[in-house]
């Protein structure tokens, strides 16, 4: 089972050198000998090339042997043309144990159609992740035990996208409603339990 990295990043993560900070800290959770090889790098003054940091990093991963994922989660949010080039750099250089997680509400400036070509890049869209009408009524009827009709099914899979996390916070709040079909037919994806 590979040990698994999580970094969720916002806005404030551009910095590039705030951002490998950030990217070294999620390994040293589990792996103190990434802090010992990396932080004294980034604390230096002047600061090494970003490309360079990455560099380091590339290699203290394949220095593992074991096997690795790293998620970087919320990646539309990051801009920074440096960190973009850099990711490019680190991408086309891992090692064969460390893999990649981009999860984004867009596609990242990579090159993708490479990463395709090679066979080097597994995608997963949001039509993939869209719960079916079977699914749908699974999670509605069985597990949440609502108990609604197949057409009220069939309008909250619509109204939510078939988005699991929607379809949820739906579950929960027909919970609380004394006619479940009438919240069906009135809800939309303005909702305020959607929008919370």
């Amino acid at each position: 089972m590979p040990k698994v990295y999580w970094q969720t990043l916002d806005a404030g993560d551009n910095d590039p050198y705030s951002f490998l900070r950030y990217l070294i800290a999620s390994l040293c959770q589990t792996d103190p000998r990434f802090e010992d090889a990396l932080t004294s790098v980034l604390s230096s003054f002047p600061q090494p090339p970003f490309q360079v940091v990455l560099g380091l990093l590339i290699n203290e991963l394949l220095d593992t042997g074991e096997p690795l994922v790293l998620v970087l989660d919320d990646y539309q949010f990051i801009s920074n043309a440096v960190i973009q080039e850099g990711m490019v750099y680190f991408i086309d250089r891992l090692p064969h144990n460390v893999h990649v997680v981009m999860a984004a509400r867009s596609d990242p400036p990579l090159a993708l159609a490479r990463l395709r070509a090679q066979r080097n890049l597994l995608e997963i869209r949001a039509n993939e992740l869209e719960f079916t009408s079977a699914e749908t009524t699974q999670l509605i009827n069985e597990n949440l035990a609502l108990g609604i009709s197949a057409n009220d099914v069939a309008l909250l899979l619509e109204r939510t996208e078939g988005w699991v996390a929607g379809l949820q916070m739906v579950g929960f709040a027909m919970k609380n409603q004394p006619d479940s079909a009438a919240f069906v037919r009135e809800f939309s994806g303005s909702n305020r339990y959607i929008l919370d």
